[in-house]
């Protein structure tokens, strides 16, 4: 019984052994393909790192584009226009509908893969300012999603969560920047990426309540 006990004990060493060695021959590395430092030959997960990287998607007036598909700006409800300010040129203005209602979000042509700019320093950025007669407690902010079928059923993007901006810290004469985390959002989704980003409010019927410019992805 003793002999057998050792011999069981032997057996159950030289497997723990065998599995460390097996362990400590892994090949440790990012396996991120978005990643600068990825590594194919990658086993087991390790740190991963990313080049800065800019996104435009809208500056005074013009639409970037993703890999040679260009942006457009989509409202649902409410509608957008064009327009030049005292200190700015091309930002755009986003307008109430009859109800007071404003939802509408930038997108692509075609669907992109977003994961480049999922990094815990991936951002979104834009800047924003208030009109003297616009009314509403927040800006709503959402990222990410598919586009809908039509605008008829538009609401059935997949969203994010939103963050709120609350507009008390906005101003109404000068363009303040914002710039929000997209680890920040909940539901945070950046496969098959074609709304990138959004905006949605409520204020008083056909209020021009925010001026933007300047959107962009950044991931450092």
């Amino acid at each position: 019984m003793k002999q057998f006990s050792k011999g069981l004990g032997m057996v159950v060493m030289i497997t723990l052994l065998l599995s460390s060695c097996a362990k400590e021959d892994e090949i440790k590395g990012c396996m991120d393909i978005t990643a600068s430092n990825y590594d194919e030959q990658a086993e087991v997960s390790a740190p991963c790192t990313f080049e800065e990287t800019t996104l435009p998607i809208y500056a005074d007036s013009l639409f970037a584009a993703w890999d040679d598909n260009s942006f457009a700006f989509f409202p649902c409800v409410g509608s957008y226009a064009i327009i030049n300010t005292d200190d700015e040129e091309g930002a755009m203005a986003l307008v109430a509908d009859s109800a007071g209602l404003f939802y509408g979000f930038f997108q692509t042509l075609n669907v992109h893969e977003g994961r480049y700019y999922s990094g815990e320093n991936a951002k979104l950025n834009f800047r924003a300012k208030l009109t003297q007669t616009g009314q509403a407690d927040s800006l709503g902010v959402f990222i990410r999603g598919t586009e809908p079928e039509s605008m008829a059923n538009c609401f059935d993007v997949l969203a994010s969560g939103r963050q709120k901006i609350a507009t008390n810290s906005m101003s109404t004469t000068i363009f303040s920047s914002y710039s929000l985390s997209l680890q920040g959002f909940d539901d945070l989704y950046l496969q098959n990426v074609g709304v990138v980003c959004g905006f949605e409010f409520q204020t008083q019927p056909f209020d021009t309540l925010m001026i933007i410019n300047d959107v962009t992805w950044t991931n450092y």
